[in-house]
């Protein structure tokens, strides 16, 4: 009786599908898109509960993340996954420009993914310092908004496109300075941010979410609330 590698089998009809799915735009996410129902189910699974998580807010998209990384794996070309993953990374990561690729297959795969596409895509531009390709979407943004909605973004898409133009400016007028990490009581694993100085330099102001802070309660299983350290 032949023996059967069950491996090579499984090996052959992964690389079957991923030679399907890179043959197509926007993949959806449904059932025969997938192998086998094993692993739709599992993709789904992943799916259902990264959403669940992107749906509470930008404290959980470390966690959304991780599940929708793990339906990526399996189809790397569907709009909205590649949208949702660009978000978390924007938002949450601090390699902002991972978001740049996520942002520009979403959008070529389907440029209405999402009406802010072309914004978040320009603020991933923009702090990734590609400042002529920020600017770029940034008008392409506005120039698609209503009349209603051009009320509310025309102030912040003006300011964003002045950053840039001052950035674009700062770059090619660079400083030879040397840059300090100032030790662990400041740059810890935590989220450390929105720092002040005091006019002599001789006291730093920062806010950080940490284990020590004052009241000791946190608001998920590994964020903890805000404090301000001196």
């Amino acid at each position: 009786m032949m023996k059967i590698n069950i491996k090579i089998i499984t090996s052959f009809f992964i690389l079957i599908y991923s030679h399907f799915i890179s043959a197509q735009n926007n993949i959806a996410l449904d059932k025969e898109n997938f192998p086998d129902k094993e692993i739709f189910q599992k993709a789904m699974t992943n799916l259902n509960l990264g959403n669940e998580f992107f749906n509470k807010g930008k404290d959980f998209y470390r966690k959304a993340m991780t599940h929708f990384m793990s339906v990526y794996e399996l189809n790397t070309l569907n709009a909205e996954l590649n949208y949702k993953i660009g978000i978390c990374i924007l938002l949450e990561m601090p390699q902002k420009e991972q978001a740049i690729d996520f942002f520009e297959k979403a959008y070529k795969l389907d440029s209405n993914v999402a009406g802010d596409i072309l914004y978040v895509l320009a603020r991933a531009y923009h702090q990734s310092l590609k400042f002529d390709k920020a600017v770029s979407c940034y008008e392409s943004f506005r120039s698609g908004l209503s009349k209603e909605a051009l009320t509310e973004w025309n102030y912040i898409i003006t300011r964003h496109i002045e950053e840039c133009n001052n950035g674009e400016k700062l770059l090619q007028d660079s400083l030879n300075v040397m840059i300090e990490n100032l030790g662990i009581g400041i740059n810890t694993r935590w989220a450390d941010h929105s720092p002040l100085v005091n006019a002599d330099e001789s006291m730093m102001i920062f806010t950080s979410q940490r284990p020590d802070f004052t009241g000791g309660k946190i608001y998920s299983e590994d964020t903890y609330f805000e404090d301000i350290y001196i």
